[in-house]
């Protein structure tokens, strides 16, 4: 990557051809990956926290 302005990411290949594609459509391609950086942690789908808190509450009266 060499550039990021708002959702454009200019990307830069190993033979100096340079493009530019919307980060939405580069994070949804299939072959889309991170390097030379940490792990990302893993998240809880949306929602799930919440189901998941409630789940033995108990609720009953």
């Amino acid at each position: 990557m060499v550039a990021l302005a708002g959702t454009a990411v200019r990307l830069r290949s190993a033979g100096g051809a340079e493009s530019v594609v919307l980060a939405s459509y580069l994070m949804a391609a299939p072959d889309f990956a991170v390097t030379s950086t940490e792990p990302l942690p893993v998240l809880v789908p949306f929602g799930a926290a919440s189901d998941a808190a409630g789940a033995g509450a108990g609720g009953g009266g």
